[in-house]
């Protein structure tokens, strides 16, 4: 066979894989199996739980002289409820270092006073460091914060990272208005470059202004959640008043998949007020707008407990030394809300008028993926719901949105439960994750309300479950129990003993 053929046949299988036509995994049926040729290695689980992994990864550390980042290929252990992004930071900001590197941080720098040390979400890392960093030069820090992005930029789903300490954004320099800012992936390693780069921006900003990439909040359609987004904003000089334009402007553009804002700027009564604290460094940034937004406001169906989030959090993470927001809307101070203007539903209070990041970052929410049946049944389609960033690695969070059903922000109006009526968080009795394999142990509840289902819908919830679960990087097989043993079927249409895998050809 010539060579211009076989290049021939090698294109026509490429196009075949990549049309995307994908056939349903065949499901077998219990009658086409006996009591006894099932085996699965796995005993059920009786509680939640992650177990260990590991990944493979490259860590940036620092040169001696610091001068320049050095990639160093390692295994990293991820503890069980440890996200990838946490188990790379504790082993890169451990304290030690590969033979003839340095660790770009000290010992104890990774925020750990309750809270997260990192979240995930919309492709952004933010990362907690302590006060303890605060006693490094802004050079050294800026050097940390390359080897830091270098090395969550590993992980293929973080593009962007910014780094806080304390919840808040430091600054370049002492005394600067100007944001060390979110950070890409750094392709030139030579910290002493970038860093002279820095200083020239420094330099010049006073008649050139400046540039910089700075994550901001915007909200989540179905209003419980704000997200990070990225934008790269030129600003015309370093002025508080210019900075905080920007910003309630690039948070009033929103984003797609977010909830739309009014213009915040229009509504801004006179310039955003600098309140200096008692520590001559840190600040607050009080905002006055006019009566006229809380009307603006329930015309977008946006809380005021909402925006309160969306200021606090893109505020003191762009503009340096901000601890925290006070917000006025006409007379009235928004110093509480209520659980109907709160995010998570319960009422919550300022500590002395100030709005800081802690209130909000479990508002931070990630898009999860779940599989809900269109409305004739014969296919899954697949649906983004946000979930609490810190919990998106938890199956149960995700199991939460299945149990839902449809929801108005889906998107679609085609859609049906996945899930047979009356069950609910409970009937999943333990969930284990271990060695590429999810566990699910489901109760005769469970079992019960199954039965009666036709052959697809019985089908649809079975594989609603595999697919979600299969999202999960590491999990490639799927094991059902009920009360603790394989059963034949629940609805007799197909086998449960064995091994499930995703089954992709399902999907539209």
């Amino acid at each position: 066979m010539s060579r211009k053929l076989w290049r021939a046949l090698i294109c026509l299988m490429c196009v075949v894989l990549l049309s995307g036509c994908v056939a349903p995994i065949r499901e077998r049926a219990p009658a086409e199996s006996s009591a006894h040729d099932i085996r699965v290695e796995f005993e059920a689980p009786v509680a939640d739980a992650i177990a260990d992994r590991t990944i493979h990864t490259s860590l940036h550390y620092l040169t001696p002289d610091g001068s320049q980042l050095r990639a160093f290929a390692a295994e990293v252990t991820v503890l069980g409820g440890e996200s990838e992004a946490e188990a790379v930071l504790r082993v890169l900001l451990g304290g030690s270092a590969p033979q003839g590197l340095r660790s770009p941080l000290p010992a104890g720098s990774l925020h750990t006073g309750g809270g997260p040390s990192v979240i995930v979400a919309g492709g952004v890392a933010t990362v907690m460091l302590s006060s303890v960093v605060r006693a490094l030069t802004p050079r050294e820090m800026f050097a940390a914060r390359m080897a830091i992005a270098n090395t969550l930029t590993e992980l293929p789903y973080v593009s962007y990272v910014n780094v806080l300490v304390e919840g808040r954004e430091e600054g370049i320099a002492a005394g600067s208005n100007i944001p060390f800012g979110t950070l890409a992936r750094q392709p030139n390693t030579d910290v002493d470059a970038a860093w002279r780069h820095q200083e020239a921006l420094l330099e010049n900003v006073d008649h050139q202004g400046f540039a910089k990439l700075i994550t901001v909040y915007v909200p989540v359609a179905g209003g419980r959640f704000i997200t990070p987004q990225v934008r790269n904003v030129a600003f015309a000089d370093a002025q508080v008043t210019t900075l905080i334009r920007s910003v309630l402007w690039e948070i009033s553009k929103g984003a797609e998949q977010t909830q739309a804002l009014p213009d915040l700027n229009r509504y801004l009564y006179g310039d955003p007020e600098e309140l200096l604290q008692a520590d001559s460094v840190t600040r607050v940034i009080r905002f006055n707008f006019y009566d006229e937004l809380g009307t603006a406001l329930v015309e977008h169906g946006v809380t005021r407990g909402m925006l309160c989030a969306l200021l606090t959090q893109s505020v003191t993470s762009i503009l340096p030394h901000v601890r925290g927001v006070q917000v006025r809307i006409g007379v009235h101070a928004l110093t509480d809300l209520s659980e109907a203007e709160s995010l998570d539903g319960r009422p919550l209070s300022a500590s002395g008028d100030v709005w800081v990041p802690a209130y909000f970052w479990d508002a931070v929410g990630a898009f999860g993926s779940i599989a809900l049946p269109n409305q004739s049944g014969a296919r899954l389609v697949k649906v983004d719901r946000p979930v609490r960033a810190i919990e998106r690695l938890q199956p149960r969070a995700l199991l939460g949105q299945l149990l839902l059903g449809p929801q108005p922000t889906d998107g679609r109006q085609d859609l049906i439960p996945a899930l047979p009526p009356g069950v609910s968080n409970e009937d999943f009795l333990a969930i284990s994750l271990q060695d590429s394999v999810a566990l699910v142990n489901l109760s005769a509840r469970f079992a019960q309300a199954c039965r009666g289902l036709s052959e697809w819908e019985e089908r649809n919830v079975v594989y609603a479950i595999v697919n979600l679960l299969t999202e999960f990087s590491d999990v490639r097989r799927v094991i059902f129990f009920v009360e603790g043993t394989q059963v034949r079927s629940l609805a007799g249409g197909l086998e449960m003993r064995g091994v499930f895998l995703r089954n992709p050809g399902l999907f539209e």
